[in-house]
């Protein structure tokens, strides 16, 4: 097992750095379900139309009860399910035992933040590195990049990783900062509520009640 400094290919101070910097407004949300490979078969189908079906509806009835989030979500008004039935053992088996909590019958919704300058594998792999960074979060217990911890890969992944990666978060065509973390929560929080039957709005009031700072804190606060 190969260890790999950061999901975004980027030195530690210029993580920290691009962290603090505000969200760019051409930035867009793309949502990919994950299927963990011991776990199928996963019906990505049905999951997928579900959540284009109810989504939008569902962030907009929440959003009433988050005011602090409305004009952000109008800066990046784009979310959509960008792709579905993607096996990635490497990524899954990587994942602390609490993080796969979040899955929902084997499903585990994800997201990350691509512009348009870099269309289909670039939104494949800002979706990867997030995967990557919710290891590192999970096992560190923070999302701050100063608590940043290495993640432990396959020695065959992490040697491509950062070719595969490049310059794509250094350059801004894909982006993870502070102002996206409630963001990021908000929607995925809504998306697992839709695929669990649950209403959005509650789920998402029960997670900021209990005090909830990153989503995959979700299933231990709201059970």
């Amino acid at each position: 097992m190969a260890q790999l400094p950061n999901p975004f290919n980027l030195s530690q101070a210029e993580y920290e750095r691009l962290f603090e910097l505000p969200a760019i407004d051409e930035v867009t949300m793309s949502i990919l379900l994950m299927g963990d490979p011991g776990a199928g078969p996963h019906d990505f189908q049905a999951c997928g139309d579900r959540l284009n079906t109810d989504m939008n509806d569902s962030i907009m009835r929440t959003l009433h009860s988050t005011s602090h989030l409305v004009k952000l979500f109008e800066r990046l008004p784009d979310i959509y399910v960008v792709g579905t039935g993607i096996q990635q053992a490497a990524l899954w088996n990587v994942l602390p035992i609490s993080a796969k909590k979040w899955a929902v019958d084997g499903i585990y919704v994800q997201a990350g933040y691509c512009t348009d300058e870099f269309p289909g594998c670039g939104h494949q792999i800002a979706n990867d590195a997030m995967m990557i960074c919710d290891a590192a979060v999970t096992t560190a217990g923070s999302f701050e990049p100063k608590d940043n911890v290495p993640v432990r890969l396959p020695d065959q992944f992490a040697s491509t990783w950062n070719a595969a990666i490049g310059d794509l978060f250094q350059s801004r065509r894909a982006v993870w900062c502070r102002e996206l973390v409630d963001h990021r929560n908000l929607v995925l929080i809504v998306c697992r509520a839709i695929l669990m039957d649950r209403d959005p709005e509650d789920e998402y009031g029960k997670f900021i009640k209990a005090g909830g700072k990153y989503f995959l804190e979700y299933p231990r606060l709201c059970p």
